[in-house]
């Protein structure tokens, strides 16, 4: 309907005006709904035709396709476990109850692990208890940085960076909840903190130097990058200095309260919003304000209980 929309405006310009004024009772606003309807809606399935590669004897593949599932589209989310499955069998969808159910009473599905901001945008709500609610934080190493090579390789190792180009910064995902930092943003953290020093003593463990220099350094880094102790850098129990930790939980700390300052509103004052009598649009973007200051306020507090000086 989209692609033909402008040869039949066109058509109709030119043969009737009658028909042109009747046209615009169709408004942007019922195909936007119309279009976003369908698009949200539609679902990957296996199609019944098969793809041989090659001379026949290689595995065959099954493309997929998009279909709609109108009955399945009936149930509400709520959170719990993905339990939605395709049996090319009986060639149906199938979703498993996430719970038992009464007679009479509403079935739930899990829609899938989602951010707020990813249900907002492919579902159209935000859902409040949402356990897999993530906000992106962007930091970057420092091309001027005389380590940052030695820096983007033990990434590298930790299979945080692909590749030891620095390109911009990385994105990492804060959680939802009281442990809002995983495993490689604390690791990419501590080693954003450490001064030559400091990545001297901790990349290894025979090293008890307080300084070396530039050569020697790098012979530590080396040697770090060949270990199988890089790992334990993404744990919060991993022998480090105190004074490294604590840079690194402070950095998070201030970086989250900057990013809190940024919003036109408190939380305090996004709480009193939602007892207004909003529309339904404005009152998801305040629910995906408030549910972003949430995970930032989580951080900070469990940056300032981390920091030991």
């Amino acid at each position: 309907m989209i692609c033909l929309c402008p040869c039949f405006l066109l058509d109709i310009m030119h043969n009737g005006t009658k028909i042109f004024k009747n046209f615009l009772s169709l408004l942007y606003s019922f195909n936007r709904w119309a279009v976003s309807t369908v698009m949200t809606r539609q679902n990957l399935i296996p199609s019944q035709e098969e793809i041989v590669e090659g001379d026949g004897k290689e595995k065959q593949l099954v493309p997929l396709v998009n279909a709609l599932i109108p009955l399945w589209d009936f149930c509400n989310h709520q959170d719990g476990q993905f339990s939605t499955d395709f049996h090319p069998e009986s060639r149906r969808t199938v979703c498993q109850a996430g719970r038992d159910f009464g007679a009479g009473e509403q079935v739930f599905i899990f829609y899938g692990t989602r951010t707020c901001a990813e249900q907002l945008i492919h579902n159209g709500f935000v859902d409040t208890n949402n356990s897999h609610d993530a906000l992106t934080l962007k930091i970057g190493l420092s091309k001027s940085d005389p380590l940052a090579g030695q820096r983007a390789a033990l990434l590298c190792k930790l299979h945080i960076l692909s590749d030891e180009k620095i390109s911009g910064p990385i994105a990492f995902q804060l959680k939802a909840g009281p442990q809002p930092v995983d495993g490689q943003l604390l690791a990419f953290l501590r080693l954003f903190c450490m001064t030559k020093d400091s990545l001297g003593k901790n990349f290894d463990l025979q090293c008890v130097m307080t300084s070396c220099n530039e050569e020697k350094w790098l012979a530590v880094a080396d040697r770090w990058l060949q270990s199988d102790n890089a790992s334990n850098l993404m744990h919060e129990e991993c022998g480090i200095e105190t004074e490294v930790d604590d840079k690194s939980w402070s950095f998070l700390k201030a970086r989250c309260q900057l990013l809190l300052q940024l919003y036109p509103t408190t939380k305090e004052a996004d709480l009193k919003m939602l007892e207004e009598d909003l529309i339904p649009h404005r009152r998801m973007c305040v629910l995906l304000r408030l549910a972003e200051k949430r995970i930032l306020l989580s951080a900070i507090e469990c940056a300032g209980q981390r920091i030991k000086k």
